[in-house]
């Protein structure tokens, strides 16, 4: 196993959807995929997803037993390895940026059994919430499509938590990549 410096804050190690999709989308971006179809099942995450060059979609698997692992290395590697993703007009900032954010607000939903299936003008997102149903807590549908707009407010809001002087950087970054100013 990969060592961790002991300086590396241990909930970085937890295994929350933040920190599992934040892993998830560094690989995604390192290995220059594209059109993922993200789903949750027992053990783990499997994704499909086009490699670079590719025109059959691969599939890729994480299981929750290699979190420890994978997370260490990406914490000991942070500044390594060149990002091969190619700008999306939904994910400007790749998909560890995006499927991170995403994490953090399942894991402020408590979700369970997620989906996420990016399209061409938004992103699906699926699973199970807690909800409270008549004095009991039980599971209820998590639906939501998140459009261009959705994505730059849910990623700037991330940017904010981290680097709270980041005040619309991700939108100006944004508009220029679709040329609009």
């Amino acid at each position: 196993m990969t060592a961790v410096n002991d300086d590396v804050p241990r909930e970085l190690l937890l295994p929350t959807y933040q920190n599992r999709l934040r892993v998830i989308g560094r690989q995604l971006d390192l290995g220059g995929y594209s059109a993922i179809n993200l789903m949750e099942i027992p053990g783990g995450c499997l994704i499909r997803a086009m490699g670079p060059g590719e025109r059959i979609p691969e599939a890729l698997e994480f299981p929750q037993s290699d979190f420890p692992e994978v997370m260490a290395r990406a914490i000991t590697g942070r500044g390594e390895g060149a990002r091969s993703h190619r700008p999306h007009p939904l994910l400007p900032t790749g998909y560890e940026d995006f499927l991170r954010a995403l994490g953090f607000r399942l894991d402020a939903q408590h979700a369970e059994a997620i989906t996420v299936a990016e399209l061409e003008s938004f992103i699906a997102v699926g699973g199970l919430v807690r909800m409270e149903q008549y004095s009991r807590t039980g599971l209820g549908p998590l639906q939501s499509l998140l459009r261009a707009d959705d994505i730059v407010a849910l990623l700037d809001e991330a940017f904010r938590r981290r680097t709270p002087e980041i005040d619309g950087g991700l939108k100006r970054r944004f508009r220029q990549m679709r040329g609009m100013g």
